[in-house]
């Protein structure tokens, strides 16, 4: 904890405005020290999560308390010890967990290359094979995902020799991750993407390891204490409320080399057609997960003339981030969570397709059909055209939301009664 506050400082002294340094520093201080540890140290389970903070993405913040509402309805630190996934997991974190009555990881897309990376996993969770194998408490990997874009690997572009080069990542990533899988009474992933992936890097004798566990968000409102359905949304899927609420949309600039390629001018300018068109049938928002996601805005009212109001999810609380996506007819997304969050408040969505995860979630829940790629040259039309058909026949697509959204629940249900075996019961649900 010093330590890494140190570092934040002394980053920021060289670079006031990076924001790396700065999430680091809030996160840094944000962790609890060995000394604040709840009294109820055998009945908590310890969480290894990415730990949003500031006005870091939206998804991310939601992501560990929505894990968390699986276990039970209290999230907070009397049941629960937080595990920042970045910091190095060293022998103090080590002693901390065995204590615990089980440990958590995920969710989130944690199997990425290029997102906190460091030397010994290769992935986003700092910590050895050696530790990983001296957690003497019960392990699941939770809704984790395999997050590497298309043209992206763990191994990298370069072909160097080394310590870091490609094939060295390559291999301390595949050994990282069967240590893990070795280790953990449960071990399920996010999307049967990831598992196909995932499966792929394991030895014959691990694959049957790796489950299916629907991410958190896109079963949210069973999760979630005293859901009520919006009003312009009854709970009897009859379609007689108050009228529908905004199309909302969302784009992602983190990565846009990878997302966009050379396309981002034909991108902008078939978006721009398709606002024009839905929003002759409901006001059209602006969802942004983070401060860089406005760039859209920018984009479409300087080469287009569009303005759009913008809803900073960012600076939102979870239950208010959940609000906006319930009250929403229908929301166009482009990030993970722009899709899943929305689709577990129960709106119909469509995803514009600028990573496999959107369509491995989509494949999950049978409807391919509600993903397109930024890359089309008719975006505008076809994304127009769908978009149309799910607001004029609004109670359906709600009513087919719930349905898909039942199936996941159904294994997740699952998943939690073996769960409650694994951790030995005491606050599960």
């Amino acid at each position: 904890g010093r330590r890494a506050r140190t570092y934040a400082r002394d980053g920021l002294d060289a670079e006031p405005g990076n924001r790396a340094c700065r999430a680091l520093l809030l996160r840094a201080e944000a962790t609890p020290s060995a000394h604040s540890d709840s009294l109820r140290v055998g009945e908590q389970l310890a969480h290894v999560a990415l730990y949003s903070t500031g006005q870091e993405n939206a998804g991310d913040k939601v992501l560990p308390e929505s894990v968390r509402m699986c276990f039970g309805v209290d999230t907070g630190p009397e049941r629960w010890l937080s595990v920042p996934v970045h910091r190095l997991f060293g022998e103090e974190e080590l002693e901390r967990v065995n204590a615990r009555r089980g440990l958590v990881i995920g969710g989130g897309g944690l199997f990425l290359p290029d997102t906190w990376p460091n030397g010994n996993s290769a992935w986003q969770w700092n910590v050895t094979d050696e530790t990983i194998a001296r957690i003497t408490v019960p392990v699941a990997v939770f809704a984790v995902g395999y997050n590497v874009f298309d043209g992206q690997s763990f191994g990298g572009p370069d072909s160097a020799s080394g310590p870091e080069s490609a094939s060295w990542r390559e291999r301390r990533f595949r050994e990282s991750l069967r240590a893990l899988v070795e280790r953990s009474a449960f071990f399920g992933l996010r999307n049967h993407g990831s598992v196909e992936r995932v499966r792929e890097l394991l030895p014959a004798r691990l694959r049957d390891r790796v489950r299916f566990q629907p991410c958190p968000t896109t079963v949210a409102r069973h999760l979630i204490p005293g859901w009520r359905e919006p009003e312009s949304r009854p709970a009897d899927g009859s379609g007689s409320g108050s009228g529908l609420g905004p199309v909302l949309l969302n784009c992602a600039y983190d990565r846009a080399g990878l997302r966009f390629g050379h396309d981002y001018g034909q991108f902008l300018e078939q978006m721009a057609h398709a606002v024009r068109r839905l929003g002759r049938r409901a006001q059209v928002r602006y969802a942004a997960h983070m401060p860089a996601d406005e760039r859209f805005v920018r984009d479409l009212r300087r080469e287009h003339g569009i303005t759009l109001p913008v809803d900073p999810l960012y600076d939102a609380s979870n239950r208010e981030i959940y609000d906006v996506y319930a009250r929403a007819a229908l929301v166009i997304g482009m990030r993970g969570h722009a899709t899943m969050i929305p689709f577990g408040c129960g709106t119909p969505v469509l995803s514009l397709v600028s990573h496999p995860k959107m369509a491995y979630f989509l494949a999950d829940i049978g409807r391919p059909e509600w993903g397109l790629s930024v890359h089309r040259s008719d975006l505008g039309a076809v994304l127009s055209e769908r978009g149309t058909a799910l607001l004029s026949e609004h109670a359906a697509a709600v009513a087919d939301v719930r349905e898909r959204q039942d199936a996941l629940w159904k294994v997740t249900q699952e998943n939690l009664a073996e769960l409650r075996t694994v951790f030995g019961g005491g606050g599960t649900s």
